[in-house]
């Protein structure tokens, strides 16, 4: 016996899941392929399983219920934003993981995780439920599943065993996509390489209240917190990396918001894959913005490898509708000002000085003070919008 993969798309639905990402698994080859085929089905690609919980966290700050498919073999991939985006800021969020490696006859790289996936869903405090066989059954497993993320406000696992899906055939091919490559700029004005501090308070002068921001994790939020704190800030404390996938998740979801992501060099060089993703779906309200310092700020100022990539080059080549590099805070700020819904993506790099604000604390706001007010921000911006 085997769920009948409508049945079990629209009991989601039925759920309040009205959001779906991840990367592909054999398994979940029919519900892929069902989404695909479907309206009703939004589903996201992304390029890694630790992007897809970003976005997935977007879309629930934007008021959307979001799940994550994923291949156990992926699960180490999303051990970071699981414990320290996930966790801190108690997001729900259910993840469908198939159970690869799991009666130990499959392929050799499957063994170890397919032992040990239910206990590394322990250690990560995630509670994990093995999904029914037959429709009911599904049924029960997915109330019992997000029912408990739903009280926790944690991630919930529903585990996937092989064959648990009638097979879903889509004879819809993939629309092929033209080629639109922007040609990179560099915004005329004299160059002006001053820290971050100043960077961000023209920036913060320019932002007007109905603009959300979210900033990568470290000196970047807690600069911005000091300078001036906004209940449209969202201060990533952990999941280096995830910023630009979290502002993605969201701008999917409420595509007539404007967000600018405060990134770092090292930050987006963690997870340049959401790049690609972010080219691909060209969110039309995403202003994308990189602070360049070369180096890993909050750990002690160690080089990244920044000053070996050209990421204006990247960003047009992986399809955000225009890439920019500016010389001073002040271009940037005007930028970041003359920004309008329906000109997204748009990506803009500045290098900048290394080191930090002096006396700079941590953010002052618990990650749940955090989550609460972004999220009431970013309702408010829909309604004025």
């Amino acid at each position: 016996m085997a769920i009948d993969i409508e049945r079990f798309a629209l009991a989601l639905r039925a759920q309040g899941v009205d959001f779906f990402t991840g990367v592909p698994c054999s398994y979940f080859q029919s519900f892929v392929s069902y989404a695909s085929a479907s309206d009703s089905l939004p589903y996201t690609i992304a390029a890694s399983e630790g992007e897809a919980i970003g976005i997935a966290t977007g879309a629930w700050l934007s008021g959307r219920m979001g799940a994550v498919l994923l291949q156990n073999s992926g699960l180490g991939n999303c051990v970071n934003p699981l414990t320290s985006l996930s966790a801190t800021f108690e997001i729900p969020l259910l993840l469908l993981i198939s159970h690869r490696g799991e009666q130990g006859d499959d392929a050799p790289q499957h063994d170890l995780m397919g032992e040990i996936t239910y206990d590394l869903l322990e250690a990560m405090r995630i509670p994990a439920f093995t999904l029914a066989a037959d429709d009911d059954g599904a049924q029960r497993s997915l109330e019992q599943a997000l029912g408990e993320t739903r009280r926790s406000n944690r991630p919930v696992a529903l585990v996937v065993p092989k064959g648990r899906f009638e097979r879903f055939t889509c004879d819809q091919q993939p629309p092929h996509k033209a080629p639109s490559r922007c040609v990179p700029e560099r915004l005329p004005g004299p160059s002006a390489c001053v820290p971050r501090e100043q960077a961000l308070r023209e920036l913060d002068r320019v932002l007007d209240e109905r603009d959300l921001v979210v900033t990568t994790t470290g000196m970047t939020s807690r600069e911005l917190f000091t300078i001036r704190d906004r209940p449209g800030n969202f201060y990533m404390l952990g999941s280096m990396g995830c910023a630009a996938a979290i502002g993605l998740g969201l701008t999917r979801c409420a595509p007539d918001r404007k967000l600018v992501v405060l990134d770092g060099d090292g930050a987006l060089l963690m997870k340049l894959g959401t790049a690609a993703t972010i080219g691909h779906y060209r969110p039309r309200g995403l202003l994308h913005v990189v602070l360049d310092n070369g180096t890993y700020e909050t750990t002690g100022g160690q080089p990244t490898t920044s000053c070996s990539v050209a990421f204006e080059q990247i960003a047009a080549g992986a399809g955000y509708a225009r890439s920019l590099v500016v010389n001073s805070p002040s271009a940037l700020a005007q930028v970041v000002a003359e920004f309008e819904v329906g000109q997204g993506p748009l990506f803009v790099t500045l290098a900048i000085r290394s080191g930090h604000m002096q006396g700079v604390g941590r953010v002052g706001r618990s990650p749940q003070q955090i989550r609460d007010d972004f999220r009431h921000a970013a309702s408010e911006s829909l309604r004025v919008s």
